[in-house]
């Protein structure tokens, strides 16, 4: 085997870019799962008012968080809204409720500034700004923000507390 040998980088550096109001977002295309349109949701109490409550996709127990509402954004309704469906090693898949899918792009390290910007979303949940055909694109941490505010599906049945 040789030191040249060629891998499969094909996700590597690429993005999903979405819409939350007016402004692009994008996020690691490696943690997305798959891509739904809205359904019901079933609200579960006593939650953050972010966290909307819980699909079921093909028997799976899936949360929904509005990300709009985490980052303090508008929470307009779109006819192109759309569920994001990402996974983080070692947790279970989350939705994140989004406006509008826009593309899917490959964003080069270079191309991304880590440069720190006042803003009302926390800036853990920020890595950076990319520049791209589409404009400037925030470049948002899913991990981040679901390992901070804990939130877990817990899929153990018959619990007897």
């Amino acid at each position: 085997m040789q030191d040249n040998e060629p891998v499969d980088d094909s996700n590597v550096n690429k993005y999903l870019v979405f819409r939350l109001d007016s402004e692009l977002y994008g996020t690691d295309l490696l943690s997305i799962r798959e891509i739904i349109e809205p359904q019901k949701i079933k609200s579960v109490p006593l939650t953050h008012d972010y966290f909307l409550g819980v699909i079921n996709i093909r028997g799976e127990i899936v949360g929904i968080i509005d990300l709009r509402r985490k980052f303090h954004i508008p929470a307009e309704e779109s006819e192109k809204s759309a569920f994001v469906i990402f996974e983080i090693p070692g947790s279970q898949p989350i939705a994140a409720l989004v406006n509008e899918v826009v593309s899917v792009l490959e964003i080069e390290p270079n191309d991304i500034d880590s440069a720190t910007i006042e803003s009302h979303i926390d800036q853990r949940y920020i890595s950076g700004v990319a520049k791209s055909k589409l404009g400037l694109i925030n470049i948002i941490e899913l991990k981040q923000l679901i390992e901070d505010d804990e939130i877990i599906i817990n899929r153990e049945k018959d619990q007897v507390a």
